[in-house]
């Protein structure tokens, strides 16, 4: 499904976050294994450093690192989904369970209304969206060090709304993830 940024409206906490050639670089030669996946790969590069740069900063959590799962909130939902991620990643950034990430969210509507089959909004349900796009700045912007200070805009509540949330997603949705970098793909 393609995105749709709502020209009306903004991001509370932009990501302001460049888009890291370098890492596009390394990403595509890791996960683009035939030509297809490689021409859709370049084809999303220009959207996804819109959507990272202008989209919404919100907290992540790295629910587990064998496989490399994280947990991604969405205010806008009141929920979080789980991305997985290849695992070389753990080690390129030295990532531990429960440590705290920021992503860029977009959000996305569609005509029929029906929120994305793997989110389960929660009571602070804003209605306003119906799926969202996670990407974890970390892992796509050269500026490594903002995007680790980037965390400390979460309140604490926030991040123990966030770790129930998780909790209860991994109970009752184990199996249920998406591809950390899927965006690219589709």
């Amino acid at each position: 499904m393609p995105l749709f940024m709502n020209q009306d409206s903004y991001a509370e906490n932009p990501g302001n976050v460049n888009l890291s050639r370098k890492k596009c670089r390394q990403l595509k030669k890791r996960l683009c294994k035939n030509f297809v996946l490689k021409i859709n790969f370049d084809l999303n590069r220009i959207p996804v450093s819109r959507w990272i740069r202008f989209g919404d900063t919100q907290p992540a959590f790295v629910y587990s690192v064998d496989p490399l799962t994280i947990s991604v909130y969405s205010d806008e939902m009141d929920a979080v989904i789980f991305l997985r991620f290849p695992d070389f990643l753990v080690e390129q950034y030295g990532l531990k369970a429960g440590e705290v990430l920021a992503a860029t969210n977009v959000y996305s509507e569609n005509s029929e209304g029906k929120t994305a089959d793997d989110i389960f909004v929660g009571e602070h349900y804003l209605g306003r969206y119906h799926d969202f796009t996670p990407m974890i700045q970390l892992f796509l912007s050269d500026d490594e060090a903002t995007a680790k200070r980037k965390t400390g805009l979460f309140h604490p509540e926030t991040l123990l709304r966030v770790q129930a949330l998780t909790a209860e997603y991994a109970d009752r949705h184990s199996g249920l993830f998406r591809e950390g970098f899927y965006y690219f793909f589709q």
